[in-house]
């Protein structure tokens, strides 16, 4: 079936095909064909959420997501393990109040060995489950429970829903559910859910990419055909209950900011009322023009962000509206505020112009979501499960597309009335101490030497003022990708003006250009169904475009205002510094974030251009002293077009990018400023520093060094830090996480300047865990060197599994542009990503086990752990690490300002 959607008013069409069928088990087939790459999109979704616990059992649902992940019968171990193995990207599992959902996109390849596991857990996980497996992954989705209740404004979610759906609803806890209900579930109870609701009939199965129905429907029926369909269910019914007027709440948390959030509670996803009230959201909070942000963070200001969205379910909704207070504002004036611009807004009206700019924005957003073969598979997966057919966000998007001034009017006189939730976040700062069917056929073999390194076909040109176009034409969505990039990053601010960057890039978005300022730029951008992003790094840069085809021209004009005729007006600047000032101490309440603050202080030495914050790349002293002369000076400076390249990905060719590009940019003159290279030297500097954080109930721990990589080194770099840290299945991972379940997870830290590069992990674990999480760190690392180095199959699977994954690196413009972009930084020839799966699969475990042995210094490593040293300080001494040096000032002294 061809599904053809075409906003009204616009003249590009979002165009689909798709065929689909229902076995005689029950399990609905899905099957979108695209032959663009040799890859196939899995998704998986279960009709079962956690609106579906009963009493006692909340937090149920997501702790079978994990379960799920396990293994099975005939896969036992990690389902990740085995999936990552098999060269699968965008490999993950989520559970809303609705749904469980499991996806994948493989190799064509895998496509036989990714279903027979799917169905090997659908129809045998039972098998698998033991006392000790339900033990594991409840602690470690306590752990996930606790990070995510723990950080900044992380209360708010179950209160809110407490507070505005009554006792008894299906959604009136959290998917993460009480502790105490996980604690008491029982082994019977996991096997009970299993075979009520992870039976094919509950099932939506979507396949997209390379592959027809025919072919799919002969190896899903192969496959899942013989497992029990399993027990008719009764569904929950539409609920959209009152809220009580004048309901309020207030919640004191560790946070920089208080907060205020309104609630109502609206219709369901797919009603016309939700659709109406998602571009009202959009008129209020989204982008520089919205309402909201005008009135609140511009013009008065009362805050520091304001956001307005929609939170979406099959029996009801929400329509939200937050607002992060500025210091010393009265959140009773702040909500005042918001409820003044709602009434404005609906009292008076919408403006058409205003109204067709928020339907190209979303129409745009909509396009731009579902260029990849995993994200058309999850939009018929959704369509099937939440509106009951696998096209039906074709009547959301005709809802949205028919919605007029009069009609969102109507609906949010109707809806965003005085049955409404207000909470306010008030800034805390005291200190506290059975086997169904027949048995499946043996596992399909995976063809490992069915790789193909991805071919990029550049097309360049240079103009004559040195400005640089790269072109890769790439049909399909009427879509193109700009991206620019400008080698002019953090490293070459004063550091005295860490900050100096990030401030000029904002300053041009958010101050305007030409003849418009910030707020009539961005409607600007939006009117045509344009988005824009600027943002950067250490040594560069950047500005991400992405516009409909038909209107290349006028984003292109846009862009060239932006780039050549930035205002940088001082009003806006003063805002902005604002701004960032208060980010630094929203920061400063993240422990996760404080540590990657820290870390490029403790680890470059002094005066070393990489030697700045990460995140705002700025302290409070060095943002306090920019001055708005100083930004206009950076910006004639460095953002010259001989310092600039162009990469554009998209369904255009480079005659008409030139024609857009040559006119508008010809006169953007160079700015001819050096240069300089980045140095290479520095000695390890090993210690222990600490942060203490009383009332933390984790410890977020981070261990690193800096490492220099030559060019040869990137694949067999790349693989050891998939062995060691960065992968599922990681050593380092697995045993943390898999087998002593201390922490949700291990993640590998990676900064990614051209220079020396900061190279480290990062875990948050159990505060009682925090030491016995170190030494274990501590004894992987130095195993590696010793009793344990890399093993010829860890190499084998890991370099197999990257090669197969290398299918999906220019599937879409994004990573199309970056794959070309990473040319771009390190000066690489076209033909380079042909050379490196050569290197990969050609890569032997001597060569990963000699870099080993230049990288991973097990008694050099910088150490920093953010945590409530009552708690965890006997532990941290015990250790006997040396002295421990204590960071009291958010890391301000670890980045002076004289140099």
């Amino acid at each position: 079936m061809m599904v053809t959607t075409q906003a009204q008013g616009f003249e590009e069409a979002f165009s689909t095909t798709f065929d689909t069928c229902v076995l005689d088990n029950g399990l609905t087939l899905i099957v979108h064909e695209n032959r663009t790459s040799p890859q196939v999109a899995l998704n998986l979704w279960y009709r079962v959420g956690s609106k579906d616990e009963g009493p006692g059992q909340t937090g149920f649902a997501h702790l079978f997501e994990h379960l799920m992940f396990g293994g099975s019968r005939n896969l036992p171990g990690s389902f990740l393990n085995h999936l990552i193995e098999a060269g699968a990207t965008d490999l993950n599992g989520t559970t809303s109040h609705d749904r469980t959902n499991y996806y994948a996109t493989v190799p064509t390849a895998a496509l036989d060995f990714v279903l027979f596991a799917e169905s090997d857990r659908m129809g045998c996980f039972i098998d698998t489950v033991s006392q000790a497996t339900l033990d594991l992954q409840r602690n470690v989705v306590l752990n996930e429970k606790r990070q995510t209740e723990s950080v900044p404004y992380g209360g708010i979610h179950e209160r809110q829903l407490r507070a505005t759906y009554p006792q008894g609803h299906p959604y009136a806890h959290t998917v993460l559910g009480a502790e105490e209900d996980l604690l008491n579930a029982r082994l019977e109870d996991v096997h009970a859910w299993f075979r009520r609701y992870y039976t094919p009939s509950n099932a939506v199965l979507t396949l997209a990419g390379d592959i027809d129905m025919a072919t799919a429907k002969a190896k899903v029926e192969l496959y899942f055909g013989w497992i029990a369909s399993g027990p008719p269910l009764s569904r929950p019914a539409i609920q959209v209950p009152p809220i009580v007027p004048g309901t309020r709440e207030v919640l004191e948390d560790r946070v920089a900011h208080g907060c205020v959030r309104l609630i109502w509670n609206i219709p369901p996803y797919g009603n016309a009322h939700h659709t109406r009230l998602g571009l009202l959201a959009d008129l209020l909070a989204n982008g520089l023009s919205s309402r909201l942000h005008q009135r609140l963070v511009v013009q008065r200001p009362l805050a520091v962000e304001t956001s307005a969205d929609i939170s979406s379910g099959m029996l009801a909704s929400q329509f939200i509206v937050t607002a992060i207070a500025r210091p010393e504002v009265s959140l009773a004036d702040l909500e005042q505020a918001i409820q003044d611009e709602i009434g404005l807004l609906v009292t008076q009206g919408i403006a058409v112009d205003d109204l067709q700019r928020v339907k190209m924005a979303q129409w745009a957003g909509f396009l731009n979501q579902h260029e990849t073969m995993a994200a058309i598979a999850e939009l018929f997966s959704s369509s099937q499960v939440l509106l009951g057919r696998p096209d039906g966000f074709h009547q959301v998007l005709a809802q949205r597309g028919s919605a007029t001034a009069e009609s969102i009017r109507a609906t949010a006189l109707q809806w965003l009335n005085e049955q409404c939730y207000t909470l306010w976040v008030v800034p805390f700062t005291c200190n506290v101490a059975e086997r169904q069917g027949m048995a499946l056929r043996p596992v399909p073999a995976i063809r490992r030497d069915a790789w193909s390194a991805p071919s990029l076909e550049v097309h360049r040109k240079r103009l004559n003022n040195g400005l640089q176009v790269l072109l890769n034409p790439r049909a399909g969505l009427p879509v193109v990708n700009l991206l620019l990039r400008v080698d002019a990053g953090a490293a070459v601010e004063p550091a005295a003006r860490a900050g100096l960057a990030r401030l000029t890039r904002r300053l041009m978005l958010e101050g305007g250009a030409g003849a418009r300022d910030g707020e009539a730029l961005t409607a600007a951008f939006q009117q045509i169904g344009a988005s824009i992003s600027l943002g950067g790094n250490q040594d560069c840069s950047w500005i991400r475009l992405r516009t409909l085809r038909s209107n290349l021209a006028e984003a292109v004009d846009l862009l060239g205002d932006l780039l050549l005729h930035p205002r940088l007006p001082e009003a806006v600047f003063e805002r902005i510094r604002a701004s960032m000032l208060d980010e630094l101490a929203q920061e400063a309440t993240s422990a996760p974030a404080l540590v990657q603050r820290l870390a490029p202080g403790l680890l470059y030495p002094e005066g070393h251009p990489y030697a700045r914050p990460a995140f705002n790349q700025c302290t409070q002293a060095s943002l306090q002293a920019v001055r708005v002369a100083e930004v206009q000076d950076f910006y004639q400076r460095y953002i010259g077009p001989e310092r600039t390249s162009l990469v554009v990905t998209g369904d255009v060719s480079l005659a008409e990018v030139l024609d857009c590009i040559q006119p508008r940019f010809a006169q953007w003159h160079p700015c001819r400023s050096p240069q300089r290279p980045i140095p290479c030297e520095f000695s390890p500097r090993p210690g222990l520093f600490v942060v203490d954080r009383p009332g933390a109930v984790q410890a977020t721990l981070f261990a690193g060094s800096l490492i220099q990589i030559a060019l040869a080194e990137f694949a067999p770099f790349a693989v050891l830090n998939e062995i060691l840290g960065n992968g599922f299945g990681s050593r380092l991972n697995m045993r943390l996480r898999e087998e002593n379940a201390w922490t949700y997870g291990v993640g590998s830290l990676l900064s990614d300047g051209i220079g020396p590069k900061l190279w480290g992990v990062q875990a948050t674990v159990d505060d009682a865990r925090t030491s016995d999480a170190m030494l274990e760190i501590r004894q992987i690392y130095r195993d590696v060197l010793a009793q344990r180095p890399f093993t010829a199959q860890e190499v084998e699977k890991s370099r197999e599994s990257m090669l197969l994954g290398l299918a999906g690196m220019t599937d879409c413009l994004d990573r199309l542009s970056g794959s070309i972009e990473h040319l771009l930084k390190y000066r690489l020839p076209d033909d380079y990503w042909q050379g490196y799966c050569q290197q990969l699969a050609d890569l032997h475990v001597d060569e990963v086990q000699h870099l080993a042995r230049q990288i991973v210094q097990p008694e050099q490593l910088t150490w920093i752990v953010v945590g409530d040293l009552q708690r965890i300080g006997a532990a941290l001494n015990a250790l006997d690490w040396g002295p421990m040096g204590r960071i009291t000032d958010l890391g301000e002294s670890l980045y002076p300002s004289h140099y």
